[in-house]
């Protein structure tokens, strides 16, 4: 699994981030890295969808465009329905 640098690097999510590999800072993702973890989705976040042919080619792209979500909380819950993990986000949530 992988990210950017930005999440990896946020207090919030400090013990949740263990054994994610960086795939480089926001606007210069190293493709290289995101091809050696052969991926079988990537999730995009962007102002606009340039990134998306690109990735395509490697997995699976969902671009999810920045600002779609107003808080933590519908983002967490909309990508616990995309991923099938709408209980986990939800105890989450709670805690």
């Amino acid at each position: 699994m992988g990210s950017v640098k930005y999440y990896l690097d946020n207090p919030f999510s400090k013990g949740f981030v263990q054994g994610i590999e960086s795939m480089g800072n926001r606007g210069s993702v190293s493709i290289g890295k995101v091809l050696a973890l052969q991926p079988d989705m990537i999730l995009i976040a962007s102002k606009d969808a340039s990134d998306y042919e690109k990735y395509s080619k490697i997995a699976p792209t969902l671009v999810i465009p920045y600002g779609t979500y107003k808080n933590v909380h519908e983002e967490l819950t909309a990508f616990g329905e995309l991923l099938g993990k709408e209980q986990e986000a939800k105890t989450w949530l709670a805690q």
